[in-house]
Formats: C-alpha cells, sequence, structure tokens
C-alpha cells in the first residue's frame, strides 16, 4: 500500500496562511537609508543637543554629551556611532586633544 505524501505547514506560501510576505534585511536597509537621510533630528531633541555639540569648532568630550543630555556614555557612544551615522547620515571623526581626551566632531 502506497502512503501519499501530505503536504506540512512548512511548504506552504506565507500568504496561504493571511501573513505578509516578508522583507529581507538588504532591501529594508535601503529603504532606510532612502527615507531618512535627509532627514534632522527633532529641534530640541537630545539627537539635536548631540548634533549641536558636535558642530561646534572645538567638538565635544562623551563627558561634555553626557552632562548635556543626561545619558549614559555608552548611550552617547552609541547614538554616535548607530543613529547619527546610519539614520541620518552624519559622519563622526574624533582625535585625540592633550588635556581633553577624545573629542568628537561632526566630519
Amino acid at each position: 500500500m502506497d502512503i501519499a505524501p501530505t503536504s506540512s505547514i512548512n511548504d506552504r506560501a506565507p500568504d496561504q496562511f493571511g501573513l505578509a510576505p516578508v522583507t529581507p534585511w538588504h532591501i529594508a536597509e535601503d529603504k532606510l537609508e532612502t527615507s531618512t537621510m535627509d532627514k534632522t533630528p527633532r529641534a530640541g531633541s537630545k539627537l539635536a543637543i548631540l548634533l549641536e555639540l558636535l558642530t561646534r569648532p572645538e567638538g565635544a568630550t562623551i563627558a561634555g554629551m553626557a552632562t548635556a543630555t543626561g545619558w549614559q556614555p555608552h548611550s552617547i557612544r552609541g547614538a554616535l556611532s548607530g543613529i547619527l551615522a546610519k539614520r541620518y547620515g552624519v559622519q563622526v571623526v574624533s582625535e585625540v586633544v592633550e588635556g581633553r581626551g577624545r573629542v568628537y566632531r561632526r566630519g
């Protein structure tokens, strides 16, 4: 007696279950880059404060940015490398300045 294979849940397409198809990450990232690169943080927000500090000719230290925003140093570093760099396209450069330590500026 031959038994015909049955279809499993894994064999069905997502739309058969009423689910939206999954967008691959690289496509989602491309959409993010094109949709937010021309935007700036909301005026008066902590991200706007960080941008203002980074734009000054003397730059800003992590300690100075922490005092201005009330954030922890790890949150500031995350904002510099993640949100500002990736979402808003802001290039941040740093250098060690004698007497101040590492100073960050908008590049």
